[in-house]
């Protein structure tokens, strides 16, 4: 009844999110929440801008991460040794996702999280192995394959499912024009579909197209990684590990490539399938060839009440903290827009 209420709570508080985030974010003043001053020219100061685009990327991480360690904590896996992968997995990931979209769109002020994905999913099974190997050295037992697996593909799913208003308010990985539409689709994106208002969101500088009505992708892959997540964070707390693993990151993976046939953002060179499509359809192969092939060790059911109390640690707690600041310190400065501001006395008030 508990692994119900806990499934329950999260549908409800992503639900109170996307109610939040589906109407407020794709409107002009939901892009910046701050400008700092960084350089004096003349009478006024440079800004840098502070975006939604990194809170929101910040606070899914976070979220992520705190899933992950209650999915882990709940299965009776140190939290110090999750803790450690899951810091192995984001060394790697998060950089990539500047680096591999700067490579493959040949911008260099741009961010891939398919990127990231890809990355992040090709050195998690080597880092487990690693870390593994150095646990073994100093006597202690090893982490279990499809429990640390399913719950990263869990709390992946649901991080992103929130990341994905941070498109909203960025304007970017914006679906195709419902005019170029033909048939049942547009019938259908005729009714349900998104405009955005902004000249500095991608959507508008990039293609020209604010106010133009268009596919509503990111609200479509937030509402099925929402679903995703929850139903495998059931699967996971039932024990079914390898299952909850295996179909969580299937539909990640394929509504990635699906997905690529809605967008109407530059996605990299390609005829058929961007460099990113062709990304995730190899890391769903080898996830589906870890899924199958890779052995399993027992494992207790996990107790979701013991993992809901591993949040009450001050180290667990600290640490998501820091998850947050790094990723918006990393996310969050505006490399695309600027500022100039303007500072002056109110003389009527003096």
């Amino acid at each position: 009844m508990l692994n119900i209420i806990f499934t329950a709570a999260l549908a409800f508080i992503i639900a109170a999110i996307y109610a939040w985030g589906f109407h407020f974010l794709p409107k002009e003043g939901w892009q910046f929440f701050a400008a700092v001053p960084v350089k004096k020219k003349g009478d006024s100061w440079i800004g840098c801008n502070l975006t939604w685009y990194g809170i929101i990327s910040a606070f899914s991480t976070a979220s992520g991460a705190a899933l992950f360690l209650i999915l882990i904590a709940a299965s009776g896996i140190p939290l110090f040794h999750a803790a450690a992968f899951l810091g192995l997995v984001l060394a790697a990931a998060v950089p990539s996702a500047k680096i591999i979209a700067a490579a493959v769109e040949k911008k260099k002020h741009t961010i891939s999280v398919g990127a990231a994905l890809f990355v992040g999913i090709l050195v998690s099974v080597p880092a487990l192995s690693a870390l593994n190997l150095v646990l073994s050295h100093f006597n202690e037992s090893a982490l279990p394959l499809f429990p640390v697996m399913a719950s990263a593909a869990v709390a992946y799913s649901f991080s992103e499912g929130i990341g994905r208003l941070a498109c909203l308010s960025f304007g970017c990985c914006y679906g195709r024009r419902v005019s170029s539409l033909n048939g049942i689709m547009k019938s259908l994106f005729s009714v349900w579909n998104i405009r955005f208002r902004g000249e500095t969101k991608k959507i508008s500088y990039a293609s020209g197209w604010e106010g133009k009505k268009v596919i509503p992708v990111q609200k479509i892959t937030s509402i099925l990684y929402a679903v995703n997540a929850c139903a495998g964070t059931y699967l996971f707390l039932s024990g079914n590990f390898r299952s909850a693993f295996a179909a969580v990151i299937s539909v990640i993976l394929l509504w990635r490539v699906f997905s690529e046939f809605l967008r109407a953002d530059f996605r990299g060179a390609g005829s058929v399938f961007s460099v990113y499509s062709a990304m995730a359809l190899t890391a769903s192969i080898y996830c589906l060839f870890v899924a199958w092939f890779f052995p399993s060790s027992p494992s207790d059911l996990p107790d979701i009440a013991k993992g809901l109390a591993a949040l009450r640690n001050a180290g667990t707690l600290t640490g998501l903290e820091l998850i947050w600041v790094l990723v918006f310190l990393y996310m969050g400065r505006s490399e695309v827009t600027g500022s100039v501001i303007h500072f002056h006395v109110r003389k009527d008030r003096v």
